[in-house]
């Protein structure tokens, strides 16, 4: 297995002893408030795909246009800025860069009602991306410092929720908003309460000190950018984690945005209409597949001992011969896993023949041979 390249420490900062503990009630209301936040981010950004057919008839602009919008042009500010903002946060406040990010997207939101042509709403749209930029960083790391590494994926995967929760509030007032009273409200409306959100972690939401939830008394200075890619690159595991959550990302934000376009245009259905179907089912979902993934990783990190790789520890609950180091549940939970694989693929192989055999249209057998 290969090892992490080590990350060279510049010099050491002392955490002050004198501060006080952190109680389970300010954890879990920190934790609270950054999902607030994160449900925020993705209103503002995916009201978008819910509103995108109506933007385009009233503003005449191109699919290509709707595209730039929605995607690329967006995408390449919140990415590119991400990394100066995470940089930002790992040397100085990050609940006040949190606070300067939500009041930035949420206004600029606002301001896309205003928009009078194609040229004015890419302008906004990518300035809610530079808003955006400046959240997620600073919130992993404040998680990170609240909770301990037996209960950081539960913690995780509840403040991922808030993809979910933005979905559906994005979908749901933005489709009704925009029937009853227009898209242009439909942005003003998302956007104001953001602002009040942003006073709120000012003003209520306290910084805890870096390294807390693991009791780490000195902590080492940032290292370079550069030999923090480097880092990332030379392990295996964390390099493959990126690609593979690029590409995640890539048919999932894609899906979020075109769907709902596609059934307005194709379909002739009222945005309203739309948005609470699409609502329940990637709102509501979503959210709980992301909680359950949480508790699981964290169940399962509690029966693989630390010593092994999760290479190791996925390779042994799925191959015949069990690790040494693995009894109990670890076996029985291999031996399920193999037998629900194969059954599974089974069932499914026989299911796909008869369906393809009985479609006439070659798009469901594509479909169902890829998942095959």
């Amino acid at each position: 297995m290969s090892q992490c390249p080590p990350l060279l420490a510049r010099d050491f900062v002392l955490n002050n002893p004198n501060e006080p503990e952190i109680s389970e009630r300010q954890r879990s209301y920190t934790l609270f408030v950054l999902v607030l936040v994160f449900t925020s981010s993705h209103v503002d950004r995916q009201i978008m795909g819910i509103l995108g057919q109506p933007i385009k008839e009233s503003l005449l602009i191109s699919d290509t246009q709707l595209g730039l919008l929605t995607g690329i042009m967006f995408a390449f500010f919140y990415a590119t800025l991400g990394m100066p903002m995470a940089m930002w946060a790992d040397r100085r406040n990050r609940r006040n860069l949190i606070t300067f990010s939500v009041f930035t997207w949420s206004f600029m939101t606002a301001l896309c009602g205003a928009a009078q042509n194609f040229m004015q709403l890419l302008l906004l749209r990518i300035g809610v991306g530079v808003g955006e930029a400046g959240s997620n960083p600073p919130s992993h790391s404040m998680i990170a410092d609240l909770y301990p590494p037996e209960r950081r994926a539960t913690a995780m995967a509840i403040f991922g929720t808030g993809i979910n929760w933005g979905i559906l509030i994005g979908f749901l007032v933005g489709g009704w908003i925009n029937e009853w009273y227009g898209w242009r409200t439909a942005f003003v409306v998302v956007g104001l309460p953001g602002i009040l959100l942003a006073a709120l972690v000012r003003y209520t939401v306290k910084e805890p000190p870096r390294g807390y939830s693991e009791q780490i008394k000195e902590i080492q200075a940032p290292p370079p950018f550069l030999e923090v890619v480097k880092f990332l690159w030379g392990h295996h595991i964390l390099r493959n984690i990126i690609i593979g959550g690029t590409l995640v990302a890539f048919t999932g934000y894609a899906s979020v945005i075109w769907v709902p376009i596609y059934l307005v245009r194709i379909h002739e259905m009222g945005t309203g209409a739309v948005g609470s179907y699409l609502a329940l089912l990637i709102g509501v979902g979503g959210a709980l597949g992301i909680y359950m993934g949480g508790r699981i990783a964290d169940h399962l990190a509690k029966l693989v001992l630390p010593a092994f790789s999760p290479s190791q520890c996925c390779t042994s609950l799925l191959w015949r011969k069990p690790h040494p180091a693995h009894c109990g549940p670890m076996s029985y939970l291999r031996h399920w896993a193999r037998c629900t694989l194969h059954r599974a693929s089974r069932l499914f192989r026989m299911k796909h023949h008869c369906i393809c055999a009985r479609s006439p249209r070659p798009s469901t057998c594509l479909w169902l041979t890829l998942l095959a």
